[in-house]
């Protein structure tokens, strides 16, 4: 169940997996109020009006936006199972509780999160990370990145939904300003999609020593051109489950400096990344060190780009199937 569809972010998770369960011989819906389909994914499964559904309750709901969890708790269906992808929202506590009586199943789309479910609730989930597209992520070829890349320029790349503040996109913008004082040729660029609940551009009182550029609503296929162009990912997201971005700008062969938001599964400290507090100061100085040493770029790019080959959809599929009991045998289709 989705109450809206967006071109970024946590519901492409549904439309990823729906394509490979149905696949699977998995019977799949997504449910939204309208029943309307993606225009931006292939999206091979059954969509539904969420009235609909209801009139025909599926075995097993799934859920992942908190907005909705009222309605969910209230969904007749056989089995309630919330997918948990964010922390510190305004129903963390509720949605905890329900799972410690029983009333619903928990997930976790990372470690991350299935720890601090724990820690902070006492509420246990089980694990069922994240995954990536390879088909659609995937390094640029060499005759790509001549013609983007010129160098004379080094660019960074990173989310630019400026409306909210866990993405630290103004961190990202202050970090580069600073940098900017003592190095030439520097650009930042960000990426946002238009959706029903935010407004999408640039702020008005932003102000920063490099050049600043927004790519609105760049087709999915087309995200690949927009990671690749650019020199290095930078993300200062806090509360994140799976970073979708991030591990798409691995895939991409982009080197990443992030902080341990969201990336626990993938990016490792000086290894796939340089993982760094949440503070201006240190986004600096890791951005500094990656425009200045061309090498640990290419290494940590590589290794990267190996890591996020782990975690395909395929592998999350396994992982969902397992956690709610559904390995289909020939000739079943589970019902979700």
């Amino acid at each position: 169940m989705i109450p809206h569809l967006g071109l970024y972010g946590g519901n492409l998770r549904y439309l990823e997996l729906g394509n490979v369960l149905t696949d699977r011989g998995v019977d799949f819906t997504i449910a939204t109020p309208d029943a309307t389909r993606p225009d931006y994914l292939a999206y091979r499964g059954r969509t539904a009006a969420i009235d609909e559904l209801r009139a025909d309750p599926p075995e097993i709901l799934l859920l992942s936006e908190q907005r909705a969890f009222p309605e969910f708790l209230a969904f007749p269906a056989a089995r309630r199972v919330f997918y948990a992808i964010i922390e510190k929202t305004a129903r963390d506590a509720e949605i905890a509780a329900a799972a410690r009586r029983g009333e619903i199943e928990l997930l976790a789309n990372s470690s991350g999160i299935q720890r601090w479910l724990q820690r902070k609730f006492r509420a246990r989930s089980t694990l069922v990370r994240g995954g990536i597209n390879l088909s659609l992520f995937r390094p640029l070829e060499p005759g790509e990145v001549a013609e983007r890349r010129p160098p004379e320029r080094f660019s960074v790349l990173a989310n630019g939904r400026f409306s909210r503040r866990r993405k630290g996109s103004r961190l990202v913008v202050r970090a580069v300003d600073q940098l900017a004082r003592r190095r030439r040729g520097l650009e930042v660029r960000f990426f946002d999609a238009s959706t029903v609940d935010h407004e999408a551009r640039l702020p008005a009182d932003l102000s920063c020593r490099a050049r600043v550029r927004l790519d609105l609503d760049v087709p999915r296929a087309e995200l690949r051109l927009v990671y690749g162009s650019c020199d290095l990912f930078v993300s200062a997201e806090k509360g994140a489950g799976w970073s979708n971005q991030t591990i798409e700008a691995m895939a991409c062969g982009v080197p990443v400096v992030c902080t341990a938001s969201g990336t626990r599964d993938f990016a490792i400290h000086e290894r796939t990344a340089l993982v760094v507090p949440r503070t201006v100061w240190h986004l600096e100085r890791a951005i500094q060190r990656m425009a200045g040493d061309a090498e640990l770029r290419r290494s940590l790019a590589a290794a990267a780009l190996e890591k996020a080959r782990e975690f395909t959809w395929e592998r999350t599929a396994d992982q969902l199937l397992g956690a709610l009991g559904l390995t289909p045998a020939p000739g079943s289709t589970p019902r979700a």
